[in-house]
This record gives structure tokens, C-alpha cells and sequence, in this order.
């Protein structure tokens, strides 16, 4: 069977049901066209490739079009509910749109469209998908994998979780047959001890906490797997237009239908060697395998979803069951593959950002804030200082670009930075163009520093950028993401029958294992995210162990960890192996300030079960309840749970640090654990319901931060509250500017918590600084004599087509920061691109020619000159770094010569090359990275064309 997909995102209909709803109340038919001036506004949607999506193309339904270079389909709509429904005569709720909708379904071009699932992240943001009602049987059939939706309406939440598990997005595919795999029973490992945990519970209803010695069971395999090392080294994922091999890569997550599981790379046939496993019978656990050889892929109970849905459960009538119906007729089952393990994209991969979460459960006071502050704020002071040290501010534009774009992933492969192919152009986006052609310029001429535009650049945007992400506690610390891993050596031993007595063989006294960190019992601080507070923090030791690398080819980005003896899995509320991560850093504040507090916060435990409904009126349209499910999971309150948990960690910090012995400190802190389990509940709503209402908690909980004049019922009141909580409060409007006014009017009230300490240093410790001196022009350094060009004559006109089109380009790029996912980030680059072009196509001939772009170049230096407030100015500076990249798009690597003939001087300002770290060098940074200065290929590239 032929599998395989041509397009990267699919464009499909996103619309508000209100929308729809206004045509049914007007009995009017609902149309949406194709027409390529309402194509972006219509498509808005970019639904990824999903096991779904191709099997619809397999069997020939999936209906895809054309349009320029989009490619589209009306076969599936995503619908959102963000929006009432209000005429002159009536409100209708978004609640009471999606029931009608979700039982009525629509139609558009007179096609009629039906509810079809949603995946866990969609339903808590409120959206739906929904298809051609011509499609639906078809596809829900194979959606359902066999099982009947009729026998789960007492666990409907967790039934169209699991059915949806198909829909996610994947990068690749592979294929094994039944015989490939080996199922193996679940483990629960008691701790050898009671733990004294927060233990909150249900009473009547309401969760109530208390701190209690209990007794903790782990489920320590929960969601992984092994897949053997071949399978890796064959098997290749898509990265945008190039494809990628797994072979260096330690985890996949698979999907299929009712299967979810994160494998890891493990040289499972050199361990049935190594133990002697010839016969099937010798193994543990559950396969269809004639051959020990034909075994690739272990996976525990809870990985297949399926097993909870049908009455024998872990059964071998059960396993054969699901192996029959996911596979094809050539005898293999084709598995989604979600994500693979990658570096961080901070200095080759060694550098990971902070959380203001993780920060701000820390006992840091004022010196202690402002050490773990220091090396970024050198960091910062390097790439400012650009008459003294240029050289920092190239590696800072080669070296930090977006988490999505193309050019993160070559940034992820170690590349040096003083290294650059001309031929290698980044991918285009709003958010590195400007980047890509500082970068540019910068090889070209030195002098280009000195210019409004680069002041412009590097003070109102690197620089404020910067500090915005220090005022959000992104905080550059070494370390990583990792990928928990758990007991996965006791695996190899459970499934050939050497896991008897169920202790941990591998890790001890909280003990986790990375490769990140060569040292052997380095101390590691690990947090989980969404992070909530003290009792969430891991404090470890790192153990280094030939073990590991003899059975398993694991990558720096996977973290080892024990569940057998250790409090783990709650003490990261709630983590199972799934795929979840946490940040590892051995950073020395932070690890110190952990090591201090650890044994006085209880690890938040949740002492309570998921609710199955008893009693179900099966009269009810199963829809209804389905919309009522999904009304309820959609106003999810995640945020605001670990917005009033760092409310009252700030509280707690600020009492702590007055009075150690005040006695509200115990009852504050278990308040705050009590939301680190709520918040665990919520995510969760999307996949099981619970015995208590999410709702009237945090409705007590309010009343409690209201008793501490935390947060306020009055308009006319205004509470205490942190310094940074000003950021938190105002996401959607808070320049660099309002912050430092907001320090400076609050500075004396700020909260002894380690976020507000952060706050005071970063305003006093960076941002006062000096300016440029001797501003130059574009004018100024570019080369011959230039005719201003008659006022009204042909040349003026033509220089005025390309400044109107850059505006155009402008106007775009000004509206777009706001992206919430990767699919909001590849439509916003997908739109850029085509602004680009379609301007590009109009001024393509006119910026070729040097005389007009010198005209235009002096053109938009007296415009700006005249500019009367600093966002014009800005706008202009904006304006000049989108018409030089247009011509390094246009010209490519031609674009050096072209520039060179542009400017005065072809003097570049060098790069800097990475070099063993030496704490006396020159240049340093981050007391781990020592460069010097390199002259580059480029370098040379550039005296050949100039000399």
C-alpha cells in the first residue's frame, strides 16, 4: 500500500459556529469560495497530515485542490465557539450554538458537514472538527477501531479522547505487523515507605488537603516502550521540504488508533542474544511472533488504549483483536509518528530558557537573583556594546532563531556559528528576516552599525526583546529538555522474566541518569511544566553507567529516571512516560536554592479516583452530552489555577522571608498544593471527569486570595500584588516601557519573592545604558553621486511604486505577532511569503538597478529624518532592512556583489568561532563558551569579489 503524502499542512475552513448560526436563523445558504482575494480569510485553517488524513486519501475520498501553491480541501471544517450569537431579537450562547451544531450539524455550498472529534489540545480550546456527512460513516467507523460507542456512554470523556489519538499531527510514518510486537502487563511498584505527602482528597464533593504519611503506588512503565535500534536506523520523518533518519535519534511517540506510546531506541535483539532468548515462550508478556527475531517494538499495557475500552483488557483475545483491525491486507499496521527527541536551539544545544514558574518557587533574595542573572546580563552588555564588541552581536543573529522555523533545526545539528554557506538562506518569516539581513549587511560593512536602522534594530528590538525575556524568567541556565524515561533497564529484565522481585536494579536514592552531564553525581534540579510549586521540584544525582549505552542509544535529550524507590511521578505532578519532559539544569543557584528547601514542602498527592457516571439516561441524544462534555473541558482553567498558585507563592515568599516561624505559612502552602493537583484534574478533563467541580474551587480559592488582598472584587480597590505579576496581568499590552514605569512607581511594594528580586535587578543591573553616537545614514554610506530625482518625474514615481509596496509589507508584518500554535506560526509564514512575493513580482525590476535603490535609499533617509514620533522612525527603519532583503531574496548569493557595489566600504565585521572554554579568554561567555575571531569563509568570498 502507498502511503505517502505530498503536502506539508493542508488548508481547510475555520469559521465560528456563530458565524453558521446566523445563516440557519436567516435560512439562508451558507457559501464560502475559493476566490483567491478571500483564500486566507476562508482557509484559514492548516490541518496537519494525521493517520485520519491519510487513510481518506488511501481509500480515495480525500477531495484536495489547488490554489497558486496551497493545497485545500472542503472535506473537513474546523469550527471554533468563541463568539455569541446577538440579533435585535434574541442572545444565543456559545454553549447552546455548539449543542445545536453538534446535533443538527450545517451545511455549506449546500453540502451538508457533521461533528467528527477533536483532539485533547482542540477540545480545550473549544474547537471541533467537523465532516462531510458523506465522509462520516466511513471515517468514524475506522475511527472506532471495531469497538461501539454505545458500550462507553458511561465513559464518554475517555472514549473520544482515545478515538481521537488518530487526528494527531505527525512527521512520518512506519510500518510493523502484529508479530513485530511484544505487549507486557503493567507494573506497580509501592515505595518501600510511607510517604509524607499533601495529600488532597475528596470529602462530599469538595477536594479538601492535608499533610499525611501515604502509602504511594507508581505505575512505573506508564506510556512507553522499546523499539529496537533497525527500526530507527530505518525510518525517516519529514522536515519541511528535506527528509531526516531516526538513526541518531533516542524516542519516537507513536500513534495509531487507541494506541499512544513513546518508544525508545534500544538494542532489543543484542538483549535476547545477550540473555539467551531463543524460543517465543521464553518472553514475558503477550506477541503473535513465530521468531524471537521478529520481535522490534515492546510496548506496556497502558500504552494500547484499546484494552481499557473492552471487557478482557490485557488479554491475548483482545491484543489479536486490535492487531486484526488496524492492519491493512498486506499484513502491516502503519504507525504516526508525532515528535522525536531535538536539542534546544540555545549554544548548540547546551543552554535552555528558565520558566517565571520554576523561578518564582525558589528562595532567591536580592544577591542571589541577581547571580543567577549575571551571565545573561554579560550575554546582553556584549551584544550592546556594538562599537566595542560587534562580533556578539553576529553570533546573537546566527544563533537565536524561532522554536518553528527551518533554520532552528540546522541550529539544532551543532553547526558552528562562524561557519555560513551563502547558498544556505533561511527560511522566510516575520520573525528572522530582519535577522537574516542584519547578518547579511554585517559581511558586507562594518559601518552599517553605526545607522539609525541598526540602532533602531539592536536597541528597540534585540535589546528590549532580550530584557523581555529575562522580565518573563527566561533565564539562559545550562541544561536541557529531556524526555523522561522510566526504569527502562528493569523493562529489559521484566520481559525476559528477570524482574521477580520488583526492585530497582539500575537507579538508587534518588538517583536519575544523563548523558547531558558528563560528571557522575552531579546534583540536578528537574521541573516539569506547567510548573506550580515547591513540592514540585526534583533535586537528583546524576549517575553516568556503561549500562546505558550498551543496551540503549540514547541522545543527550533523555532523562533516566526510577519510579520503583522514588516519589517521582507526583513529586512532577503527576508525570507518567508518554512522552512528557522535564527541564534538568545543574545550574548552580538554582540548585543550591533547592537543595535548602527541599525537605520542608510535601510533594502535592492526589488521594482520589476519576469519576465513571453510574446511572446514564440513555434517552439523551449521545450528542447533547457530548456538547455539554466539551463546553465544560473548553472552559479549561488551567491558567488561571497557576495564575492564583503564583499569587500565593509570592505570598508565601513574602511572609517567609519576614517571620520563618509565622504560623499561616503551613495552611498557605497547602492551598497551593491543593492547585497543583487541580491543575493536573483540568488538563486531564479532556480525557476522564472527575468527583468534584472544578469551578466552585477555584471560586473558594478566590474568595481565599480576596481574604489576602491578593486579587480584588472591587474596581475601585487595588491589591497587593508582585512586581511581575504586572506582565502576567497584562500579556497583550506590556512594552518594555510600561514595565519600567511600572517598577519605578511599585518599586517600594514589591514582594520579597524571587521573580520580584529578579524584576529589581534586571532594571537596575541592565537597563541603563548608553546610546549611539555619530548616526549615520544609508545615504551616507553608499557609493557615486545620486540625483535626487525631479518631484513628480518618472524616476520619483518609480521610487515611490517601491517604498508604497515595502509599506504594504509592512502593514502585514505589524498585525502578526500573535501566534498560539506552530499551525498559527506556518499560516503567518505561509501569508508572509506570499506578501513578499506579490511585491517582489511589482518592484522586482526596479531594485535591481543600483541607481534606484540608491534613490530609494535616500528617499527613505529624509523620511525619516522628518519622522515626528519614534514608532514612524521605527517604521522607517523597518522599512530599509525589507527592502535589502527583498534584494537578497531577488539576488541570492549575487546579493553580496550587488552590495558591495551599493556601499562605501567593504569592511565586515568578523564572526566569532567556538574554541575550547579557558576562563582567561578574551572572549567568553556563560563561564562555558570561548570563542575568538574568525575570518570566515564568506570573508573570502568577499575579497575575491572585491579585490
Amino acid at each position: 500500500m502507498n502511503y505517502d503524502y505530498n503536502f506539508d499542512f493542508l488548508r481547510i475552513i475555520q469559521i465560528d459556529g456563530s458565524e453558521i448560526f446566523k445563516f440557519i436563523k436567516k435560512k439562508k445558504p451558507l457559501v464560502i469560495k475559493n476566490t483567491k482575494e478571500d483564500f486566507d480569510s476562508h482557509f484559514s485553517e492548516l490541518l496537519s497530515p494525521s493517520l485520519d488524513l491519510l487513510h481518506l486519501a488511501e481509500v480515495n475520498k480525500l477531495k484536495v485542490e489547488r490554489l497558486n501553491d496551497e493545497q485545500y480541501s472542503f472535506d473537513i471544517i474546523n469550527v471554533t465557539f468563541d463568539y455569541v450569537f446577538i440579533n435585535k431579537a434574541e442572545k444565543v450562547s456559545t454553549e447552546d450554538i455548539r449543542e445545536y451544531l453538534y446535533v443538527n450539524g450545517f451545511e455549506v455550498n449546500g453540502k451538508p458537514y457533521v461533528r467528527y472529534k477533536r483532539s485533547s489540545g482542540a477540545a480545550r480550546g473549544g474547537h471541533c472538527l467537523f465532516i462531510k456527512k458523506s465522509l462520516f460513516n466511513l471515517m468514524d467507523k475506522w475511527s472506532n477501531a471495531g469497538l461501539n460507542p454505545k458500550d462507553f456512554e458511561q465513559d464518554i470523556v475517555s472514549f473520544e479522547a482515545y478515538k481521537a489519538l488518530s487526528l494527531s499531527s505527525i512527521i512520518g510514518t512506519l510500518k510493523l505487523k502484529p508479530e513485530n510486537i511484544l505487549v507486557v502487563k503493567d507494573f506497580k511498584a509501592a515505595l518501600p515507605h510511607k510517604e509524607k505527602v499533601a495529600r488532597v482528597y475528596v470529602d462530599n464533593n469538595k477536594l479538601k488537603v492535608e499533610e499525611s504519611g501515604c502509602e504511594i503506588e507508581n505505575k512505573i512503565w506508564d506510556g512507553e516502550g522499546l523499539l529496537d535500534e533497525s527500526v530507527f536506523n530505518t525510518t525517516k520523518i519529514s522536515t519541511g521540504t528535506k527528509t531526516k533518519s531516526l538513526s541518531k535519534n533516542g524516542m519516537m511517540l507513536l500513534r495509531n488508533r487507541f494506541f499512544k506510546s513513546c518508544v525508545f531506541n534500544t538494542k532489543l535483539q543484542k538483549w535476547f542474544k545477550e540473555k539467551g532468548i531463543t524460543e517465543v515462550s521464553q518472553l514475558n508478556g503477550i506477541t503473535f511472533a513465530k521468531k524471537i527475531k521478529d520481535i522490534k517494538m515492546v510496548i506496556t499495557e497502558s500504552s494500547l488504549k484499546y484494552l481499557k475500552m473492552v471487557k478482557d483488557g490485557y488479554s491475548k483475545d483482545a491484543i489479536k483483536k486490535w492487531c486484526s483491525i488496524i492492519s491493512d491486507s498486506d499484513g502491516y499496521s502503519l504507525f504516526g509518528i508525532v515528535k522525536t527527541d531535538k536539542p534546544q536551539r540555545f549554544f548548540y544545544g547546551d543552554m535552555v530558557e528558565t520558566t517565571y514558574q520554576l523561578i518564582n518557587t525558589l528562595h532567591l533574595k536580592d544577591k542571589k537573583a541577581l547571580k543567577l542573572l549575571s551571565l545573561n546580563i554579560d550575554y546582553i552588555r556584549k551584544i550592546r556594546n556594538i562599537k566595542q564588541t560587534p562580533e556578539y552581536l553576529r553570533l546573537y543573529l546566527k544563533g537565536e532563531v524561532d522554536p518553528f522555523d527551518d533554520f532552528a533545526d540546522k541550529m539544532s545539528e551543532n553547526i558552528d556559528d562562524s561557519e555560513y554557506e551563502i547558498d544556505e538562506i533561511a527560511e522566510e518569516t516575520i520573525y528572522t528576516y530582519k535577522k537574516i539581513v542584519c547578518d547579511t549587511l554585517l559581511d558586507i560593512n562594518k559601518d552599517v552599525l553605526r545607522t539609525s536602522t541598526f540602532r533602531y534594530f539592536v536597541y528597540d528590538e534585540t535589546i528590549n526583546s532580550l530584557a523581555m525575556k529575562l522580565y518573563d524568567g527566561r533565564v539562559l541556565v545550562h541544561g536541557t529538555y529531556a524526555t523522561l524515561f522510566g526504569n527502562p533497564y528493569e523493562l529489559l529484565l521484566y520481559i525476559v522474566n528477570e524482574f521477580k522481585d520488583g526492585k530497582s536494579v539500575f537507579l538508587h536514592n534518588g538517583e536519575i541518569c544523563s548523558s547531558f552531564f558528563e560528571e557522575n553525581g552531579k546534583e540536578i534540579v528537574g521541573v516539569r511544566s506547567p510548573h506550580v510549586t515547591m513540592g514540585n521540584l526534583l533535586l537528583a544525582k546524576n549517575k553516568r553507567d556503561n549500562n546505558v549505552e550498551k543496551w540503549f542509544n540514547l541522545t543527550r535529550e533523555i532523562v533516566i529516571v526510577d519510579a520503583i524507590e522514588n516519589n517521582i511521578q507526583y513529586r512532577l505532578n503527576g508525570a507518567d512516560y508518554d512522552s512528557d519532559t522535564m527541564l534538568i539544569t545543574d545550574n548552580e543557584v538554582i540548585v543550591s536554592a533547592v537543595k535548602e528547601q527541599y525537605q520542608h514542602f510535601t510533594v502535592p498527592y492526589s488521594d482520589f479516583n476519576p469519576l465513571k457516571d453510574a446511572k446514564i439516561d440513555t434517552s439523551i441524544n449521545p450528542l447533547v452530552r457530548l456538547s455539554a462534555i466539551d463546553n465544560k473541558i473548553a472552559n479549561n482553567m488551567v491558567g488561571l489555577i497557576i495564575n492564583y498558585s503564583q499569587l500565593l507563592n509570592s505570598y508565601y515568599w513574602d511572609l517567609y522571608n519576614k517571620n520563618k516561624k509565622d504560623p499561616n505559612l503551613k495552611s498557605i502552602y497547602l492551598n497551593i498544593a491543593k492547585l497543583a493537583i487541580l491543575s493536573g484534574a483540568e488538563i486531564d478533563s479532556a480525557k476522564r471527569s472527575f468527583p468534584f467541580s472544578s469551578k466552585d474551587e477555584l471560586s473558594e480559592m478566590r474568595d481565599y486570595l480576596v481574604s489576602l488582598d491578593l486579587i480584588s472584587v472591587n474596581e475601585k480597590h487595588t491589591p497587593r500584588q508582585p512586581l511581575f505579576f504586572y506582565k502576567i496581568s497584562n500579556k497583550k499590552d506590556c512594552p518594555i516601557g510600561k514595565i519600567e514605569n511600572h517598577i519605578k512607581a511599585n518599586i517600594d511594594s514589591k514582594f520579597q519573592t524571587a521573580m520580584d528580586f529578579l524584576w529589581k535587578n534586571i532594571h537596575e543591573e541592565y537597563l541603563c545604558g548608553g546610546r549611539f553616537r555619530n548616526v549615520l545614514t544609508f545615504s551616507d554610506l553608499t557609493k557615486g553621486n545620486i540625483s535626487k530625482g525631479r518631484r513628480g518625474g518618472k524616476q520619483y514615481q518609480l521610487v515611490k511604486t517601491v517604498i508604497s509596496n515595502l509599506e504594504e509589507i509592512y502593514k502585514y508584518t505589524g498585525n502578526t505577532y500573535h501566534r498560539t500554535s506552530e499551525s498559527d506560526f506556518e499560516l503567518e509564514k505561509r501569508k508572509f511569503k506570499l506578501i513578499i512575493n506579490k511585491c517582489l513580482s511589482k518592484i522586482k525590476k526596479h531594485i535591481q538597478n543600483i541607481e534606484m535603490v540608491r534613490l530609494t535609499i535616500v528617499r527613505l533617509d529624509k523620511l525619516q529624518r522628518k519622522s515626528g514620533t519614534e514608532l514612524e522612525r521605527g517604521k522607517y527603519c523597518n522599512l530599509f532592512l525589507l527592502l535589502f532583503y527583498l534584494i537578497y531574496k531577488l539576488k541570492g548569493s549575487e546579493a553580496y556583489e550587488f552590495f558591495g557595489a551599493l556601499f562605501l566600504s567593504n569592511t565586515p565585521v568578523h564572526r566569532l568561532q567556538n574554541i575550547p572554554y579557558s576562563p582567561d579568554s578574551t572572549y567568553s561567555l556563560f563561564n562555558k563558551y570561548s570563542y575568538k575571531i574568525k575570518t570566515s569563509a564568506i570573508d573570502h568570498i568577499i575579497d575575491l569579489i572585491f579585490e
